[in-house]
């Protein structure tokens, strides 16, 4: 009888246990209401719902960088939330033969791994074999931004397109310095040159400039001394319309082509298919603007140095601006016809150093004559100017060899700048009504004056 009791004993504990756990009402994820959430221990659900919550966790910049010489270029960023792990460029991983791997350290010692989280702000460098670096250009295009290879005469050819892209542009001192280059073939998917682009490329005699360029960053070609010839696959009506700029090393003497002691003349490609020798390409040296319908301007610097250049026609019923430097330099330019325009400004030094200009049809249509506009024209012995002339600027007539300056309504004439006409040593008379100042050495050294 004993002996069943003891048998008996744990029956009785488990039905009692069962019945107390069975009193306790039961939770699961579905029962839990917004307000009833906080009545509760949150362990008990913690395997059901898993919430995360990046908004108060701190994001960081992930910079992937290349290196080419001492300078570094950012080819791309990304935004990641900390704790994260960044992906690289995918267009950089392609196989190609140029990019060669992500590293820590721009001497490329420790590779980056991409599994590892990011805790802070990050460079990533990239190396790379090949003979061009490039960088994203927007999300659809890229730029070049060095050339590492520097084999002695070599003639570039740079590529269109990377990694399925097209190449739009070549960023700011992209081959700058770079002795090794004699010539270099830029493709028309090309639209932009930044500044200093191939500056101080000493060795460099030819350059084929792409069809549908539309910017020449300041300095661009600047201190290729040995630069003979710029081939441009296009109309030289459509060269006008490029927007050049301006040079920051010198104000007179700069632009593009600084100090290309070498440089002959810019040539026109008559196919961007054919690839011809020198010789074989046809020199213009005639610029007709005729009836060209909505073109106002020539910008700035669009001529300078086009040697074989040797007459200007202007008719086009919009024009109204010579930009500055325009046709500076442009020393075989013998004639300009101007007709029909009435009110046509010129800017500073739009023919400085046309040393060959003798003719100019038309003068009375320039109402506004900038500074520097006819500096050094020694072929110029007379100029018409306009009734509506109020303004002669500094130097606009330095060193020119006009035999007289006499205005034909001088009345409206305010004001003659400081050696406006100085070293104009023909200048015999000069005929004035009434001016309102006259600024010094206006007419410096003019010894013929009687």
């Amino acid at each position: 009888m004993i002996k069943n009791k003891i048998y008996l004993l744990p029956l009785l504990f488990l039905s009692s246990l069962s019945s107390c756990i069975s009193s306790f009402p039961r939770y699961t994820p579905t029962s839990i209401t917004d307000s009833s959430v906080d009545s509760f221990n949150s362990d008990l659900i913690t395997d059901e719902i898993n919430i995360v919550d990046y908004s108060n966790k701190p994001k960081y910049t992930v910079s992937f960088f290349s290196v080419i010489g001492t300078t570094e270029f950012c080819c791309a960023t990304r935004t990641v939330v900390e704790g994260n792990l960044v992906q690289p460029p995918e267009d950089f991983s392609k196989p190609g033969g140029v990019f060669s791997g992500w590293y820590l350290e721009r001497e490329y010692i420790n590779l980056f791994d991409f599994n590892d989280p990011i805790y802070s702000d990050t460079s990533i460098y990239a190396k790379w074999e090949g003979e061009f670096v490039f960088s994203e250009y927007g999300s659809n295009a890229y730029s070049i931004v060095g050339y590492t290879t520097k084999d002695d005469g070599a003639n570039l050819v740079l590529p269109s397109t990377f990694s399925g892209k097209p190449v739009v542009n070549i960023a700011k001192e992209a081959f700058a310095n770079d002795k090794s280059i004699n010539s270099i073939t830029i493709p028309n998917s090309i639209v932009s040159i930044s500044d200093r682009a191939f500056i101080n490329c000493s060795n460099i005699t030819t350059v084929f400039l792409p069809r549908d360029l539309i910017k020449i960053g300041s300095d661009a070609f600047a201190y290729c001394t040995s630069l003979e010839n710029i081939y441009y696959s296009n109309t030289f009506a459509l060269w006008s319309q490029i927007e050049i700029g301006e040079s920051n090393l010198i104000t007179k003497d700069g632009y593009i082509f600084k100090n290309c002691n070498s440089f002959k003349t810019l040539l026109n490609t008559p196919s961007d298919n054919i690839v011809l020798k020198p010789s074989d390409y046809s020199e213009s040296t005639q610029l007709n603007f005729n009836s060209i319908i909505g073109l106002t301007k020539i910008k700035d610097y669009a001529y300078c140095y086009l040697k074989q250049l040797s007459s200007l026609a202007i008719s086009t019923p919009d024009f109204t601006l010579l930009g500055k430097y325009c046709f500076s330099r442009c020393t075989n330019l013998s004639t300009i016809i101007i007709s029909n325009k009435p009110n046509i400004r010129t800017c500073e030094g739009s023919f400085y150093l046309c040393t060959n200009l003798n003719s100019i049809s038309g003068a009375n249509y320039i109402n506004d004559i900038g500074e520097y506009t006819f500096y050094s024209c020694t072929g110029i012995t007379s100029f018409y100017f306009s009734t509506r002339l109020t303004r002669i600027n500094s130097y606009s007539f330095y060193n020119t060899r006009i035999n007289s300056v006499v205005f034909t309504n001088s009345y409206a004439v305010e004001i003659i700048c400081s050696y406006a006409f100085a070293n104009c040593t023909n200048v015999t008379n000069v005929g004035l009504k009434e001016v309102s100042y006259i600024q010094s050495y206006a007419f410096y050294n003019c010894t013929s004056i009687s």
